[in-house]
């Protein structure tokens, strides 16, 4: 399965990286929402785990533009929030067509890994 990770903090990239890949996933991954758009196109994930605090673009732009798109609308994607913006950000992301959040400083390896079947199994 290909997961696609859109997140601009290397450090977090590299753990939730190695832990899906032992977990047997094919990682992806993009530091900002235009280069996540790139590798969509090129991997075409079953699921992307995006970041909403970007630079060039961010989560919630991202967000949009594969919700309109005919050929990546059905992906389901999972939100990174920040902490005291989570309320505002789900209710939007939700808007948008999200279909998970992980609030960061709360965030276990596992718990990304539980998200991701919980979201996959729901549809």
């Amino acid at each position: 399965m290909k997961v696609l990770i859109v997140e601009d903090d290397s450090l977090l990239v590299e753990m939730v990286r190695a832990k899906l890949k032992k977990d047997g996933y094919d990682v992806f991954s993009a530091c900002n929402g235009e280069e996540g758009l790139s590798r969509v196109e090129e991997c075409v994930p079953e699921i992307v785990l995006l970041d909403i605090n970007m630079p060039i673009m961010n989560g919630f732009e991202f967000l949009k533009i594969i919700k309109n798109s005919d050929r990546f609308k059905d992906i389901p994607v999972i939100m990174f929030s920040s902490l005291g913006e989570e309320e505002d950000n789900i209710e939007k992301g939700r808007a948008l067509g999200a279909s998970g959040f992980l609030i960061k400083s709360q965030l276990s390896l596992n718990d990304i890994h539980i998200k991701i079947k919980e979201v996959l199994n729901s549809r």
